[in-house]
């Protein structure tokens, strides 16, 4: 077929040929599709890297950029152990004011092969910047995140690089955002917040450590349970009826986290849902970096694995009526560890206190 018979085959299907512009505008809509499940995917792969440091798959999400971004050149990530504070806030309705009901330390050593989530129970007794002798969760209704910070480093001697503040109802909506959490329950919990009458209306079941007659409280039964996200946020609320109060409390709470960064990781493959999560986590999460550049920081923690949980042990202290916790010998010492990047060796000293 020579040159002319071929224009002449092209010219008789040439209205076969779909218009240019609809077509060139398809395939930019592919692009763009192609380029948000990269970003959802990148974004979702920090915020597990974080999930990893603070326990809550934070650090990539709200932070705050108060001038452009091309102005502003972050400090390089030092090198050394790196140490967040994780404060979850339950603010009762009505109050003005919020109290931090669990104060986790996540601690990265200098190695930066690990994490270690470790509890300080609300109720400790620590000397408080600027108003003396408190229970632990008093700092942060006397001046926020910024007095914890400060009561920590004064108290114990750690210093604390940046941190994260969650609300318990937002934390809901992110597990409900992610289908739910698998997680082993290991004794049986049952809710003072949460119950239900015959005709299936919900009610709280306790007034104080009371029942209510009538209602059938919400029960968590040892073994593997799904949570929703009430279940889920219901049961690290517990403490009251537990036979260890706060201690059982706070070693559910890092169980539950840890088994959100275990559903975390497994979005990796579906952005859409992917998505949902950082858009729940933007909510309920508020974050500081200290400063320091996310993206050096994410690097840094990329690695670190499942969160090792220990507890600062304390003991009861009844005074004038008060009830509260003093650290004993063995908390004192897993704080100073934390502060001196020393706790491998604190927990080969005290191998039964992993929880």
């Amino acid at each position: 077929m020579d040159e002319d018979e071929l224009r002449a085959v092209f010219a008789r299907h040439e209205h076969l040929t779909p218009a240019a512009e609809p077509l060139k505008a398809a395939i930019r809509e592919g692009y763009r599709r192609r380029w948000r499940r990269r970003l959802v995917l990148r974004s979702v792969g920090a915020a597990v890297a974080a999930v990893a440091v603070l326990a809550g798959p934070a650090v990539a999400l709200s932070v705050p950029v108060p001038v452009p971004l091309s102005t502003v050149t972050p400090p390089a990530l030092r090198p050394g152990p790196l140490t967040f504070v994780l404060a979850g806030i339950d603010r009762p309705p009505g109050a003005d004011v919020a109290r931090s009901d669990t104060v986790l330390i996540a601690h990265v050593p200098a190695a930066r092969d690990k994490v270690y989530l470790v509890s300080v129970l609300r109720d400790s007794y620590v000397s408080i910047p600027g108003h003396g002798r408190d229970k632990l969760n008093a700092a942060y209704a006397y001046g926020g995140f910024p007095l914890l910070q400060q009561t920590l480093r004064s108290d114990f001697g750690i210093a604390v690089d940046g941190g994260a503040v969650a609300d318990f109802t937002g934390l809901q909506r992110v597990v409900d955002s992610i289908g739910g959490v698998d997680m082993y329950v290991d004794e049986d919990t049952v809710s003072i917040h949460i119950g239900w009458t015959k005709d299936g209306r919900q009610k709280p079941p306790y007034l104080g450590t009371r029942p209510v007659p009538g209602v059938t409280p919400q029960r968590y039964r040892v073994g593997y349970q799904h949570l929703t996200g009430w279940q889920a946020v219901d049961f690290v609320r517990q403490r009251v009826l537990l036979p260890h109060g706060d201690a059982d409390r706070q070693r559910h709470v890092r169980q539950f986290l840890t088994a959100l960064l275990t559903r975390a990781r497994s979005l990796l493959s579906d952005p859409q849902r992917a998505s949902a999560f950082l858009d729940s986590l933007q909510q309920a999460i508020t974050v500081d970096t200290g400063g320091m550049a996310l993206l050096e920081l994410l690097r840094a923690v990329d690695k670190v694995g499942t969160p090792i949980g220990l507890q600062a042990a304390t003991s009861t202290l009844v005074a004038d009526g008060m009830v509260g916790e003093v650290l004993t010998p063995d908390g004192t010492s897993l704080l100073a560890a934390v502060a001196h990047d020393d706790v491998d060796a604190w927990i080969a000293a005290h191998p039964g206190a992993v929880s």
